[in-house]
C-alpha cells in the first residue's frame, strides 16, 4: 500500500489524517502530530470531468480543512490530455472548481478558504514556438475562472 511508503518515508512525527480517492486520483493529508489537536472542519468531496461527466478517469478530488484558525482545501486533479486539448483543460478546471462544494454551499471552493493547494497532471503544455513573451497582465487574462 502506497499509504504505508509515504507514512514510513515521513517517520513517527506525523499521523496520515485522510486519504480520499476517485478513480485513480488519490489525495493524502498527513499531519505533525503536534497540530493534530488543532485540527477541525475536515470534509472531501470530488467532481468526475470524464465521459458523460461519469467516468472517473478525469476530475478533481479535493479536502478541505483548518487547522487552528487557518483554512486549506487541497485539490487534486487530472484534467485533458493532448496538446490541441486545452480548452477542454480550462472546461475541466472551472468544473472541478464550480462542482465540488466543502464548507459553505453557497460560496466557491476558491473563494472561502485562505490557502487553496491545486495539484495534479494538469495536462498543460508549453509549446513556444507559437506564443510571444506574454506579460503578467496577459497571463492573468487568460486564466479561467469557474
Amino acid at each position: 500500500d502506497w499509504t504505508r511508503s509515504i507514512s514510513k518515508a515521513i517517520g513517527d512525527t506525523h499521523a496520515k489524517l485522510c486519504m480520499d480517492s476517485v478513480g485513480q486520483m488519490r489525495l493524502g493529508v498527513w499531519v505533525r502530530f503536534d497540530v493534530l489537536a488543532g485540527i477541525h472542519g475536515y470534509e472531501s468531496a470530488w467532481e468526475a470531468t470524464g465521459v458523460g461527466h461519469v467516468m472517473t478517469n478525469k476530475g478533481g478530488v479535493a479536502t478541505v480543512l483548518s487547522i487552528w484558525d487557518t483554512s486549506f482545501a487541497f485539490v487534486n486533479s487530472h484534467l485533458a490530455a493532448h496538446q490541441d486539448k486545452v480548452k477542454r483543460r480550462n472546461e475541466d478546471y472551472c468544473e472541478i472548481a464550480g462542482g465540488i462544494y466543502l464548507g459553505f454551499p453557497n460560496c466557491g471552493l476558491l473563494n472561502q478558504f485562505h490557502h487553496c493547494i491545486w495539484m495534479g497532471d494538469l495536462n498543460y503544455r508549453l509549446d513556444l514556438s507559437s506564443e510571444p513573451d506574454v506579460g503578467p497582465e496577459e497571463a492573468n487574462k487568460k486564466t479561467p475562472s469557474p
